[in-house]
């Protein structure tokens, strides 16, 4: 009961400041753990962000926050390839886009690990970039599941 008395014991005004230095440490502490964690998010590189390729549906839109990350991906048949290219028919961008390939892009078949000379022309393929300028592939999975029944990426030519 002491403190309760105490504290009665304060002037008003005491009180409002007490309060109001609480209510702006809170909202500095906030900010401040805002801040770190975008800082966080630009020091991660983008090869190792994973993307989840069952959050994309079959129209190329995100479950989760609608065409984010978009830009980074490419997706769309393999039109030709190289050791050290892939050109894709993007059929959300309209035309072919042609990425490197280096000796730090991860490829991926059915979640295993696969070599460039794994991918065929006629292949579906999701592509990461490394980023949204970039024209190199940071990663590239080969016929990717789109969390249908079907394996296959869809047709852009459907209505």
């Amino acid at each position: 009961m002491e403190t309760r008395a105490l504290f009665k014991k304060l002037p008003q005004k005491t009180k409002l400041v007490g309060a109001a230095v609480i209510v702006v440490a809170v909202a500095v502490s906030f900010y401040g753990g805002m801040q770190l964690e975008k800082a966080e998010q630009h020091r991660k590189p983008i090869a190792a962000q994973q993307f989840d390729e069952s959050a994309i549906t079959p129209g190329g839109m995100m479950r989760r926050g609608g065409r984010m990350g978009s830009s980074l991906r490419v997706v769309g048949q393999v039109t030709a390839v190289s050791s050290s290219s892939i050109t894709v028919n993007d059929a959300r961008r309209g035309g072919a886009t042609t990425l490197s390939i280096t000796s730090n892009t991860k490829v991926t078949n059915n979640g295993a690990t696969a070599a460039v000379s794994d991918i065929k022309t006629g292949d579906t393929v999701m592509i990461q970039k490394t980023g949204t300028t970039s024209t190199e592939a940071s990663q590239i999975t080969i016929n990717p599941s789109f969390g249908g029944a079907s394996t296959q990426a869809p047709d852009a030519n459907v209505n």
